[in-house]
């Protein structure tokens, strides 16, 4: 479930949300998604703070949440897996205008409302 989203600032705004993948027989669809956090403005950089907010975003299949996933940001693994709600969160710096690789990197532990993962889910 590799999925790969750009999050792009003026305000952060998905630039790619979803990517489909077949599965055997080649009806159906799975959609799999990263949805971008809310909107951020550029903000002036100031002396007085560290310029980080906390962005949030969601993994989901079909619609469902996944949880248990682990994210990577960039180049940044963040060491905790998505939660009950398929929720992650990072730092940003709220000052530079920029865009964001974020992928999934192991949903080995990953489940959709309480089961976990078929092998098609995971690939």
């Amino acid at each position: 479930m590799a999925s790969r989203v750009r999050l792009a600032a003026v305000a952060l705004a998905l630039a790619a949300v979803a990517v489909g993948s077949a599965l055997a027989g080649g009806a159906a669809q799975t959609r799999q998604a990263i949805v971008a956090p809310p909107v951020y403005s550029v903000q002036p950089w100031t002396a007085a703070t560290d310029n980080l907010v906390s962005a949030q975003g969601t993994v989901v299949l079909n619609g469902t949440p996944i949880s248990g996933a682990f994210v990577r940001v960039d180049s940044y693994a963040l060491p905790k897996p998505t939660d009950a709600q398929g929720h992650f969160t990072y730092l940003l710096d709220q000052t530079l205008l920029g865009r964001h690789v974020v992928m999934v990197t192991d949903a080995s532990t990953a489940k959709a409302a309480g089961r976990p993962l078929t092998d098609a889910e995971r690939a």
